[in-house]
């Protein structure tokens, strides 16, 4: 789209997701990336759920164009203590990002 204005980082609670637990969010990665092909968008989302199910911070963005129009965006924030140290003691693949 033109016109694109950039992000914005918000509180969670000003969106309809403030109560969101991680299995919450686990199906909302799942609904929106499970359709993609590949292995390696596979291991991302399954490495995803894994990060958000170990405290792995949601992180919510709006994004805004001129025309007016706005987009909720979501993405995970640093990854938890508790998901690194579950990651360092296997062999494990993050995958790519769709």
């Amino acid at each position: 789209m033109k016109g694109y204005l950039g992000e914005t980082k918000i509180s969670i609670h000003a969106t309809t997701a403030q109560d969101f637990g991680y299995t919450d969010w686990q199906h909302c990665w799942i609904q929106q990336y499970g359709g993609i092909d590949g292995e390696h968008h596979k291991d991302w989302l399954i490495d995803q759920c894994l990060r958000i199910s170990l405290g792995t911070p949601v992180e919510v963005y709006l994004a805004r164009w001129e025309n007016g129009a706005e987009e909720t965006r979501f993405r995970l924030g640093e990854p938890s203590a508790e998901y690194l140290k579950w990651v360092d003691d296997i062999e494990w693949s993050t995958g790519i990002a769709p």
